[in-house]
């Protein structure tokens, strides 16, 4: 098996921690697996404690979806496969071994296929096998300056199942787009609920250009994987330049200041002094792959859409990226509304206001490494993926409207300090009317000029005292009626857009009851307050505005922008365009277009 990199010889393996927790009952034991709003260390009992004489017995259905996982992932499922003792010490692991496999894993040999660009790369998966959930360490700051860390034994023997990827990643975006088809499946196959508390977790192995292997561990997330992966392949990168010697070791990624940090020497196999578990049986799970019975997985439910729905091959490709859009597209479609209609609403529109919320309401902060070089007067603030910032009326100049919930993106691309690692145009040019003002990292308004920001309704001004004399806010001019907002979850959630009101929703601009600005404005309502669309456009009175009614806003137009007419008249289109656009800024968008064009059109004669 060759592992030799192209390029800038970056290789990357993963390992994924998965926790079985829609199941009832632990790995071993009845402990319940409803946890995380619990009071630390209440779902225990003698056998995920490890107490002396307890013994385990094995969750068969913990066995089940992990042999239904590996089937979806084209494993080879083994005749047999056996427990193991792992030995090491840690204060999560209250018997000092951890009961998982070895040399006989559930299943071996699988892969997962990565789509992009017409072009389609396979990543291999080495085996999947089960092993029981440690318990959780919290720190009273980070982990390297807490003075003492909390055990909390909840977590303790859940049913976790491992999947091992050969090397094949070559790029940390890489390795998030593997995450993502991952967390896919896992989803169709609805054996673990993603969005709990340790769901998922990532042991990331990283080397360039040959060198030694180092594992940066329990990386909570798929940008946390590509953050840490891009921090640790930079400081591999910056030793080798100053000719230091790289050595194999677990480091642990710090998400609050985007680092990793050296935990331990990398233990070889021999170290875990693994044997048999003398307290469970070997179990011969070939034969029950027979009766594992797969969904459709994503690959082949992009292939029906294709045939079944005519529909284009990206949205067939985005819509199956996530069951729960696909499961709504066919409800939608369902129920009556054109297949190529409902996938660009759910596809683009839909999918686009979710990443929004994900994205665009994460601000891009530019940070010392040091928290206290912070401005003293910001005490409090957490640098953490979810983070609440007050308002300071002295940098805004203007009274608070409540709390301005902020969320951190760190990138560190090297040792020496933080630099963002992408920029994002529309994060000050798309739909910034939903936004009070944006905190800028330096270059970005290079990037984008000063004088596209204050055309789309902001200032800029210097922010000194909260990120220092580089750093820019670029403020709304009116923020006064825009209230306060918080990040919400980038997911499709049913209890806010149901099959039956983005059926209504549609129905309404098929009809021509509303427009499609309006109906973009609706939906957006419908994500963050709730509501059926009717009920909304009737309340805020965003029925369509027919053009042949707007007679005295048209001359009204007409009779401000004499020079606009009279280039109009003299053939220049933009012109038109531009008082088109003047009609539709007074109507809030609820007039059309075309029939204001029209309308225009009759009260310009051309010569």
């Amino acid at each position: 098996m060759s592992t030799a990199p192209p390029g800038d010889g970056v290789i990357i393996g993963l390992e994924c921690h998965v926790q079985l927790n829609r199941l009832n009952s632990k790995l071993f034991c009845s402990c319940s697996t409803q946890y995380q709003d619990a009071a630390p260390n209440t779902h225990t009992c003698p056998v995920c404690l490890g107490l002396p004489g307890a013994l385990p017995v094995i969750n068969r259905r913990a066995v089940e979806g992990t042999l239904k996982v590996a089937l979806a992932l084209g494993c080879e499922v083994q005749e047999q496969t056996l427990f193991y003792r792992k030995n090491y010490f840690y204060p999560d692991l209250p018997r000092g071994y951890q009961i998982s496999q070895y040399d006989f894993p559930l299943a071996v040999r699988g892969r997962v296929l990565l789509e992009e660009d017409g072009r389609t790369k396979e990543i291999r998966i080495t085996r999947v096998h089960m092993e029981e959930d440690p318990g959780r360490l919290t720190y009273r700051g980070t982990i390297d300056t807490a003075s003492h860390s909390l055990v909390d034994y909840n977590r303790s023997g859940m049913a976790l199942m491992e999947i091992v990827t050969e090397p094949d990643m070559r790029s940390p975006r890489e390795a998030r787009r593997f995450l993502a088809k991952l967390r896919n499946i896992l989803g169709y196959l609805e054996v673990t609920d993603g969005d709990r508390e340790g769901a998922m977790r990532v042991d990331a192995n990283v080397s360039i250009a040959g060198g030694q292997r180092v594992e940066v561990k329990n990386i909570s997330s798929h940008k946390g994987v590509e953050r840490a992966l891009l921090f640790e392949i930079s400081r591999q990168r910056q030793m080798a330049r100053r000719g230091q010697r790289i050595v194999r070791e677990t480091r642990h990624y710090d998400d609050t200041r985007g680092i990793t940090l050296t935990l331990r020497t990398k233990e070889a196999e021999q170290d875990y002094r693994y044997f048999p578990e003398p307290d469970l049986v070997p179990l011969r799970v070939k034969g029950w792959a027979g009766d594992i019975r797969l969904p459709e997985l994503p690959d082949a439910k992009y292939e029906r859409f294709l045939v079944q729905y005519g529909i284009s091959e990206h949205h067939a490709r985005v819509l199956t990226g996530d069951y729960k859009l696909a499961a709504l597209f066919e409800e939608v479609a369902k129920q009556g509304v054109e297949p190529r209609a409902a996938a660009t609403w759910i596809a683009d529109i839909l999918q686009g206001e979710l990443n929004y919320r994900d994205e665009h309401y994460r601000w891009l902060l530019h940070l010392a490494r040091e928290p206290e070089r912070l401005d003293p007067g910001l005490a409090g603030v957490r640098v953490l993926p979810d983070v609440g910032l007050p308002f300071r009326p002295d940098l805004l100049g203007e009274a608070p409207g409540g709390p301005l919930h902020v969320e951190f993106e760190l990138y560190a691309l090297d040792g020496d300090g933080w630099v963002e690692a992408k920029r994002r145009r529309e994060a000050l040019l798309v739909r910034m009317e939903g936004l009070r003002s944006l905190l800028v990292v330096p270059g970005l308004l290079e990037e984008v000029p000063r004088a596209e920001v204050e055309a789309a309704g902001y200032r800029v001004v210097e922010s000194g005292p909260l990120l220092g004399p580089t750093r820019t806010l670029a403020q709304k001019t009116s923020p006064a009626a825009v209230g306060p907002r918080t990040p919400t979850v980038p997911e499709y959630t049913p209890e806010r857009v149901a099959p039956e009101a983005l059926v209504e929703l549609i129905g309404l601009l098929a009809r021509g009851e509303i427009t499609d600005n309006t109906a973009v404005a609706v939906l957006r309502e419908m994500l963050d307050e709730g509501g059926r669309p009717g009920e909304i456009v009737a309340r805020r009175g965003l029925a369509r505005a027919a053009a042949g009614d707007l007679g005295p806003l048209l001359d009204a137009v007409l009779g401000e922008n004499p020079k606009a007419v009279a280039d109009v008249r003299a053939g220049r289109s933009n012109a038109l365009n531009y008082l088109v656009g003047q009609v539709l800024k007074r109507t809030g968008g609820k007039a059309d277009a075309a029939g204001v064009r029209r309308e225009l059109e009759k009260r310009i004669p051309r010569p």
